[in-house]
């Protein structure tokens, strides 16, 4: 069964929906380690590193949409297309880039991370859910400053609309929201963000100037 299979020091094997069987290896002295996929049953196993910048794997997870997570020495990953790319999803993690020993994929689709001195972390959004994208654009309505937001990728019946880090309003998720501030003058600005209602899947920040120089 280890044809294919050149680094033989497995320590996670996890299976995808579709039958395909993913060994997560160690190196030996700096040489080999990595993620190898089968998909005939574990007869044959071809090595899949695209992107996956670690050599010691510790853990394998997938999530609902056939999404693979790997823990390695050197951070978190993840893969969309079985396994055949992977992205470096280690940003918020104590230390940047440490060892994740543990992962695991909660019933709404969050991922947790268990590491190595910095404790357990949990995903910002849902790994089983499209972010949310949030533009917006600002004028005046008689001197007075308003926000139109449009937003996509949220799914919940209601959204929080945050300014400044403060929740504003909840509102049905209709992908569109005018922000009437009633504020008048110049040199201010406002943060925004979109999120499903009382969680913390959420958009990106967009900032809206109102006077003052250029947003660099």
């Amino acid at each position: 069964m280890n044809n294919g299979l050149t680094s033989t020091d497995v320590a996670a094997l996890a299976i995808s929906a579709n039958g395909h069987i993913f060994a997560g290896t160690f190196a030996q002295f700096g040489v080999g380690g990595g993620i190898f996929p089968s998909t005939d049953n574990g007869n044959t196993w071809t090595k899949q590193n695209s992107g996956f910048t670690a050599h010691d794997v510790n853990t394998l997870a997938i999530n609902s949409a056939d999404h693979i997570f790997a823990g390695a020495a050197g951070g978190a990953f993840r893969s969309t297309n079985d396994g055949d790319n992977w992205t470096d999803i280690s940003s918020g993690l104590i230390p940047l880039g440490g060892n994740v020993w543990a992962l695991a994929i909660d019933t709404a689709g969050y991922a947790l991370a268990g590491t190595a001195g910095g404790g357990v972390f949990r995903s910002v959004q849902s790994t089983t859910t499209e972010g949310i994208t949030l533009s917006a654009v600002g004028y005046r309505v008689r001197g007075k400053h308003t926000v139109d937001l449009s937003w996509s990728g949220g799914t919940s019946t209601d959204v929080d609309i945050y300014r400044d880090g403060d929740v504003i309003t909840t509102v049905s998720n209709s992908d569109f929201y005018t922000d009437s501030i009633g504020v008048r003058g110049g040199n201010v600005r406002y943060t925004y963000q979109v999120c499903e209602a009382g969680t913390q899947n959420c958009s990106n920040e967009v900032i809206v100037r109102f006077g003052g120089p250029p947003l660099p």
